[in-house]
């Protein structure tokens, strides 16, 4: 097993008026107030994710690099997996099977059973924006042991 590397990136400015230090914050659609991040691609360094990321999600061109903060490593409980790339979903342990679904790269999901080289997971997709106790749907299904880690 490998890891999901993420970048978070705090974007500031100076107030002119106040001499204060301001955090750029932005909504998201979906998912609330948020500050840009995003995941390392293949061959991807972290400076590289968080130009890209800053970009992507601020518009912002012309911008300085300051320093990195820190690192933080999180191993995940042990009925969770995060998913390292976009894979599909199969009916049955084994690629023959229906694939019915798929999973996109980042996301959490709960640990079933394992059979052989696969994984029975589950994901729940919550509303985000009026009740987090409330899913939208949730999909369990088998996937491959390796696309799956802890970190």
């Amino acid at each position: 097993m490998s890891e999901l590397q993420k970048v978070t990136i705090l974007v500031t400015r100076e107030n002119s008026n106040s001499n204060q230090k301001e955090l750029l914050l932005f909504k998201h659609p979906g998912d609330g107030i948020r500050i840009p991040a995003g995941t390392v691609e293949i061959e991807e360094t972290s400076l590289e994710v968080a130009v890209r990321e800053t970009m992507e999600k601020t518009g912002l061109e012309k911008f300085k690099v300051v320093k990195c903060i820190g690192v933080t490593e999180i191993v995940l409980p042990e009925d969770q997996y995060v998913v390292l790339r976009s894979t599909k979903v199969y009916s049955r342990p084994n690629i023959t099977s229906f694939d019915w679904a798929s999973f996109r790269k980042g996301i959490y999901v709960s640990y079933k059973r394992q059979e052989n080289d696969f994984i029975q997971v589950t994901y729940d997709e919550y509303n985000k924006i009026s009740n987090s106790d409330y899913f939208t749907y949730s999909i369990t299904g088998w996937v491959s042991r390796d696309i799956l880690t802890k970190k």
